[in-house]
């Protein structure tokens, strides 16, 4: 069997096990190659990745149904596998350019029944895999990324909390005649809906539990752009988009990119590649959707707030502390623990004071067993009462490199400030091995209630 042959098998396996929960181990399986040989080969030859696919076939099915029978879209949603009826409804908007309801209501066709069969055919494949292919290898896909900086930006619009009992697009378009076809103000008045998008991340939960698993919530907004805020109409939301830089990724709602694709292209490859980081300080990845005049399809840009990387040397002098450490199989747990014993310490010995911050240390790791560890530590001159596990050490002098950061663009920026590390002649990342000196820490600024995804931290890498 052709490698061509064998994928258009797979293609008819998925669509015979479409309303399964799909993946590709399974898919690899059914193929009998290993993950990642499965993997590059389904995407060498369809030019899209298995999952993906299965994402466009399940949406093509689902869209077949809403506008052919009279079932509920929430079963319809949960009988293709879709958590919620947030997700599909996202999901459905992003590919097809308007909401499922919407869909059904205006009695929308779809125009192409497509099966992706022209990603199968042998001129397309032998193109496919001569662009991929560079040495004998297949190269990872590589995407246009602008650095765009937009000016200050005032939007009216609705919002919805994720998990709500109503979808923010439902409610964009149910709302869109009385709040914003005739706005007042409206910066684009002969566009029919482009809109701007934010997936907002709430400082705590509800129950302003230490919950690492539910620590946070989102709220979604979806609005237009306005000149001012003069006359907003009655019900309308607003937001402020501060001035700022962004890398953006723009597509075609057909294309084989959306939200996720593009945030994790910009995080995962363009940022180690540039001397920028991701600046969360004002508001997370943001969307721009610019319907055509059919509103069947859509450009999208995706920006990601950046801004250029800031780091400087410091001298850190020898000093003492006291800290607690946590060791288990799982990160998220000594994380949490970690974190509660010397939160409740802090507040159980005044450690506040008026500015409502304190400023924790953290280091973690794995150990020789492969368990991992998480400390949490405090810079105390004086003698403090300790908690129950607390320890104290001493750090010496040392040299390190500080960039400053937010808890939410941790793990990119790490890397990036790393890579900057990397290209420079003057400094170099130390690695001692000692475990009485740290070759990086963070250094989170702490309030009463906790960690949450704006909280700002600074990162130390030891330098030589």
């Amino acid at each position: 069997m052709t490698c061509n042959e064998l994928i258009q098998d797979i293609l008819e396996y998925i669509d015979k096990r479409i309303k399964e929960n799909l993946s590709v181990c399974e898919l690899a399986k059914a193929a009998t190659f290993s993950e990642p040989h499965f993997f590059r080969l389904f995407l060498g030859y369809t030019d899209i990745t298995p999952m993906k696919y299965v994402m466009r076939r399940k949406l093509f099915y689902a869209a077949k149904e809403i506008v052919s029978t009279h079932k509920k879209i929430v079963d319809i949603a949960f009988s293709y596998g879709f958590e919620s009826h947030d997700v599909f409804t996202r999901a459905f908007k992003r590919h097809y350019g308007t909401t499922p309801a919407l869909f059904r209501k205006n009695g929308m066709k779809l125009d192409i029944l497509y099966r992706e069969s022209t990603y199968c055919d042998p001129s397309h494949t032998i193109a496919l895999i001569k662009n991929r292919m560079r040495d004998g290898v297949m190269q990872k896909p590589e995407y246009e990324v602008k650095v765009v900086k937009f000016p200050k930006t005032l939007l009216i619009g609705v919002e919805r909390m994720i998990g709500g009992d109503e979808f923010v697009w439902d409610a964009f378009y149910r709302n869109f005649d009385k709040l914003f076809k005739n706005a007042p103000n409206r910066k684009y008045p002969s566009a029919e809906n482009g809109t701007h998008a934010l997936c907002e991340l709430l400082p705590r939960n509800s129950k302003g539990k230490w919950d690492w698993t539910c620590n946070f919530e989102y709220n979604y907004f979806a609005g237009v752009e306005v000149t001012s805020f003069d006359d907003v109409p009655e019900g309308a939301a607003i937001r402020i988009l501060p001035e700022q830089l962004c890398a953006v990724i723009d597509f075609e709602n057909d294309a084989d990119m959306d939200y996720d694709s593009a945030t994790g292209y910009i995080y995962k490859n363009w940022l180690e590649k540039s001397m920028y980081k991701i600046d969360f300080r004002y508001n997370a990845p943001w969307e721009i959707y610019t319907p055509n005049n059919s509103g069947l399809t859509y450009k999208e840009s995706v920006c990601v707030p950046i801004r250029e990387m800031d780091c400087e040397i410091v001298e850190m002098p020898g000093y003492s502390g006291v800290y607690v450490r946590y060791e288990d199989e799982s990160w998220s747990n000594v994380k949490q623990q970690a974190f509660e014993a010397m939160q409740k310490w802090a507040i159980d010995n005044d450690l506040f004071g008026p500015s409502n911050e304190v400023k924790f240390e953290v280091y973690n790791g794995s150990t020789a067993d492969h368990n991992v560890f998480f400390e949490v530590f405090y810079r105390a001159d004086k003698e403090l009462p300790m908690c129950e596990g607390m320890r104290r050490k001493t750090y010496p002098p040392l040299k390190y490199l500080r960039s400053s950061n937010v808890h939410h663009s941790l793990e990119p920026n790490s890397r990036a400030i790393l890579r900057y590390i990397n290209q420079q002649v003057e400094v170099k990342h130390s690695k001692s091995g000692d475990f009485n000196v740290r070759d990086w820490f963070e250094e989170y600024k702490i309030g009463k209630a906790g960690v949450d995804f704006y909280t700002p931290i600074d990162v130390y890498i030891h330098i030589e």
